[in-house]
């Protein structure tokens, strides 16, 4: 029996495997279709089993639309709805369970534990009757749920393979299942200590590193004040950086200019409570990664060395490059040699408005290619966001955006490339402007709703996945970025699970910092909108993949990253219960 237990176990994963004695949806006893009316209902009786009709009423919904939407008449079944999303959601462990009940069964009728003739039979048409249910349900698992619609989940799901696993418990004799489930709480158990050791060490590693960097920071405030520079002054390296009320988690409240000097008069987990009006503590904090002892020098460049603000350098080069001087007054004057007129022709060129640069290429597109500039403009103010999002732009994200615009610029008709970059370049003033206005944040719902309207689905894809390398270009999952770019997935209309597979494909490979409890839902990609019964079940799928992934993985960087993820995971799952 132990080596059973632990045999689903490592194949199912902690998530997929689960107590065969209790259901894990709630009305089991739904059991076939009324819009499926062909269905084979196996023992429609059982526990007074009634027909789904949800499939009746649904239309054409998604089964990851909330149940409550759907309009049933008064009188029906109007928990079906729910009881198909939830076997949708839990199919993998209720597959998983009628398997392991078929195993008990298969050990009750062939092994050594004396048991009636007729209770013999009654086990093994059980067995039939569980098999011959349960392809439906794998084929229902070959396409991800989101796929399905409630009608057509019905045809696969509909039949009660709860119902019948339940009674085929009901039928095993006491020794199978006591044997088992207790080996199914010694594993559950040791899984429990394992994950809380794995806890406990990552919390020493962080008292530990805690420990050093405030060592590190003594000994240089020690040297500091042995140099005569002022212990608590410091300078801003980043060309914007937000202020929040409270570290971490914070609401911006102003924002500080590269070059500025402040006061810290206490520093928390990286963090820096800037002094108040009066000389004491204030409530005004920012993060310590973009202040510097020293005053950044003019080689530096006007934002520092190490984070500079490469927005402005690229809408700076761009200016410049869609700037050069093509009017005819200014090639007949090259062509005189007259140094005057060429000085008074470059400075009349300089002069122009920017919209007649590009006012030729502009005229010449289609209604198609206008669509598709303004969502490319879109999206590099988005991205523009996203990098603000965290309090500042690094310039690994910098360099994302400007890889970004290259290829863009480059697969343009040779008559429409200089017009794109004008155009660009304007999105890029234009997204920093607004993130700078607007303390980091743009103002998603327009700008989404355009996007939702005007881009085809290829494009969709393009901007997430552009807003996800921007976020990643730091080698840093950021909970702010990641929330806002849920945020923009949503709201132009992509599938959750798309995002979802987008985003662990970055996450995977950079660094997951220690979150907050109140914060967990921002890393994880819950909605906040989302009922607690659909953020249980978001929690139970997300740590079956991601135990699944763990064991499989080898890469050392992955693997620590895939722990973190299951961690956060487990702490979900304990706040949301």
């Amino acid at each position: 029996m132990k080596q059973f237990i632990l045999l689903f176990f490592g194949l199912a994963g902690t998530a997929a495997f689960s107590d065969v004695t209790t259901p894990v949806c709630p009305e089991p006893r739904i059991n076939g279709s009324d819009y499926h009316e062909n269905l084979v209902v196996y023992f429609a009786t059982i526990l007074g089993s009634r027909n789904s009709v949800c499939g009746m009423y649904s239309e054409d919904k998604l089964v990851d639309v909330n149940p409550a939407s759907i309009s049933i008449p008064p009188g029906q079944n109007n928990s079906s709805c729910e009881e198909i999303q939830c076997r949708a959601w839990n199919a993998e462990i209720i597959v998983t369970n009628a398997k392991t009940v078929i195993e008990l069964s298969n050990e009750a009728v062939n092994g050594e534990i004396e048991i009636t003739q007729g209770n013999r039979r009654r086990i093994r048409a059980g067995i039939r009757r569980i098999e011959r249910t349960v392809p439906d349900w794998e084929t229902f698992l070959l396409r991800p749920y989101t796929e399905y619609t409630y009608v057509d989940a019905e045809e696969y799901i509909a039949r009660s393979l709860e119902a019948l696993t339940l009674r085929q418990v009901d039928l095993l004799p006491a020794e199978i299942m006591s044997s088992y489930l207790l080996e199914l709480r010694r594993i559950e158990e040791a899984e429990r200590q394992r994950v809380e050791e794995e806890r406990r060490r990552a919390e020493e590693e962080r008292r530990r590193a805690e420990a050093e960097r405030q060592r590190v920071e003594e000994e240089r405030r020690r040297k500091t004040i042995e140099s005569g520079i002022e212990p608590d002054r410091y300078y801003v390296t980043a060309e914007v950086l937000n202020v929040r009320d409270a570290p971490k988690t914070g609401t911006v409240v102003d924002t500080l200019s590269g070059g500025e000097f402040v006061r810290v008069v206490h520093q928390e987990a990286g963090w820096g409570q800037l002094e108040s009006t009066g000389g004491g503590a204030g409530s005004r904090w920012v993060n310590m990664g973009y202040l510097a002892r020293v005053k950044p020098s003019a080689s530096d460049g006007a934002w520092g060395g190490d984070t500079i603000a490469l927005t402005i350098l690229l809408a700076m080069a761009i200016w410049v490059w869609t700037r050069m001087p093509t009017d005819k007054e200014y090639q007949d004057a090259k062509k005189s040699g007259d140094e005057k007129a060429k000085k008074k022709a470059k400075r009349k060129t300089k002069r122009k408005p920017k919209k007649d640069a590009t006012k030729a290429w502009n005229f010449d597109l289609s209604e198609k290619d206008k669509h598709r500039l303004r969502t490319q403009e879109l999206a590099v103010q988005l991205a523009i966001g996203i990098g603000m999002a965290d309090g500042s732009f690094a310039d690994k994200e910098g360099y994302v955006i400007k890889k970004w615009i290259k290829g863009i610029v480059d697969s343009s008709l040779e008559t429409h490339k200089k017009g794109v970059k004008g155009s660009l370049n304007e999105a890029l003033e234009k997204g920093f402007a607004d993130a700078v206005g607007r303390l980091g944040m743009p103002d998603l719902a327009p700008m989404c709703k355009e996007l939702k309207m005007k881009s085809s689905t290829r494009e969709k894809y393009d901007i997430l996945e552009l807003c996800l390398d921007v976020m990643a270009g730091d080698e840093l999952a950021d909970k702010e970025e990641l929330d806002f770019i849920r945020k923009i997935s949503n709201e132009i209309g992509l599938p959750y699970d798309e995002f979802r597979r987008l985003k662990e494909q970055r996450i995977i490979n950079i660094e997951i910092p220690e979150t907050e409890d109140t914060d967990i839902h921002k890393m994880l990609g819950i909605d906040p909108d989302w009922d607690d019964e659909k953020k249980k079940q978001f929690i139970i799928g997300a740590f079956s993949i991601w135990n699944n992934r763990l064991s499989s993985l080898t890469n050392k960087k992955q693997k620590e990253n895939a722990q973190k993820m299951v961690e956060l995971l487990g702490r979900a799952k304990k706040k949301y219960g």
